[in-house]
């Protein structure tokens, strides 16, 4: 009433409703055999990082990033499989939350596996032999015999059918131990080792 005022000066204070946003630098490798991927990426705003991944992240630990250039995060060892959907987020001091989405990326850490159909005829006379055999996966074609193959041409082959390699001219001799080996696309390599034979 007597008209005196009194006044208090407000702490500063800042509104922020602007999310993170960030940006693909370098994706994960796909298909890979590496259990534990790392991604990079930039984002504009330092923040707490997190996904939805279940198995979460190594590093960083903990789990924050900067505006300092390239963020390299490692996930967790993921189980193999495709994943799909995946995402990072960051979010700031004011709780805004920026999202990226993953390309889609594989884990595959298991290697082919093969099996004999027919073996090379032993001992024979056959210096240019042939070798039968199915593999549970695609993949590229190699051996341990020094000639290689002459077939199939390129040395790939396809899964779950049966596979017919023949071999580029031998010498005489007894081979033993000699292998065959499937690597698949994650780079995985399964191997056979072929019964022991005489040309």
């Amino acid at each position: 009433d007597a008209g005196n005022n009194g006044s208090l000066t407000l702490p500063d204070f800042v509104i922020d409703t602007t999310a993170p946003t960030l940006s693909e630098v370098t994706p994960i490798t796909t298909p890979s055999n590496n259990a534990r991927p790392s991604y990079e990426f930039t984002t504009n705003e330092a923040g707490t990082l997190s996904t939805n991944i279940s198995q979460g992240f190594s590093s960083p630990n903990p789990a924050t990033v900067n505006t300092s250039g390239n963020q390299t995060i490692t996930f967790n060892t993921l189980p193999d499989g495709t994943y799909s959907g995946k995402t990072i987020t960051v979010t700031d001091d004011a709780g805004n939350n920026g999202s990226l989405t993953l390309p889609d990326f594989v884990i595959d850490t298991t290697a082919p596996t093969l099996s004999e159909v027919t073996p090379i005829t032993t001992p024979s006379n056959n210096t240019t032999p042939s070798y039968q055999f199915t593999s549970n996966e695609a993949g590229t074609l190699s051996t341990s015999i020094s000639q290689g193959f002459s077939s199939p041409n390129p040395n790939t082959v396809t899964a779950d059918s049966i596979q017919t390699v023949t071999f580029n001219t031998l010498p005489e001799g007894t081979y033993s131990g000699e292998t065959i080996t499937v690597t698949d696309d994650a780079n995985n390599a399964g191997s056979l080792t072929l019964p022991d034979f005489v040309i």
